[in-house]
């Protein structure tokens, strides 16, 4: 079992942060998001529907067409993503009742897992799209390859 994010979640993170920096603007393709983001356009079309489907975003087909997000960037915390992409964060199976351990309520791992996937949690959930919108633009104003068209597109 690994403990890392998936592919999905991240790039759903990238997605939703980018459309945090476009609040107000109206709807964004997917394309544009794609490019901004630096995130292969057929896996985001994956990914979108699932942040759609648990009420983070709005879609709309036709011309005008594109995503938006469903309520403000302060409102959506990193987990509300993660998790409607890849499910409740678990560090273990027996934190869900797993039935193949017969130490179930009576185990310290099974304490330490829980510790950790409390914290794990609330990290996740202390931090806003629109934190991490502004997090992103300090981090690539610092960088020594930040590129121009990037910081153009996000502000």
């Amino acid at each position: 079992m690994s403990m890392e994010m998936t592919r999905a979640a991240d790039y759903g993170l990238r997605a939703m942060m980018y459309l945090a920096g476009r609040t107000g603007s109206g709807s964004v393709l997917i394309g544009e998001i794609a490019s901004s983001m630096q995130i292969p356009p057929q896996f985001l079309h994956k990914v979108m529907p699932r942040l759609v489907k648990a009420g983070l975003l709005h879609s709309r087909r036709g011309a005008r067409g594109g995503y938006r997000l469903s309520r403000l960037p302060s409102e959506i915390s990193a987990l509300d993503v993660i998790e409607s992409i890849d499910g409740p964060i678990l560090v273990n199976r027996c934190l869900v009742g797993s039935s193949d351990c017969g130490r179930l309520g009576a185990c310290a791992i099974q304490t330490l897992c829980r510790e950790a996937q409390d914290a794990i949690r609330k990290q996740f959930a202390s931090r806003s799209l629109d934190q991490l919108y502004r997090l992103d633009l300090e981090v690539a104003a610092h960088r020594d390859d930040a590129r121009p068209d990037l910081a153009a597109a996000r502000t």
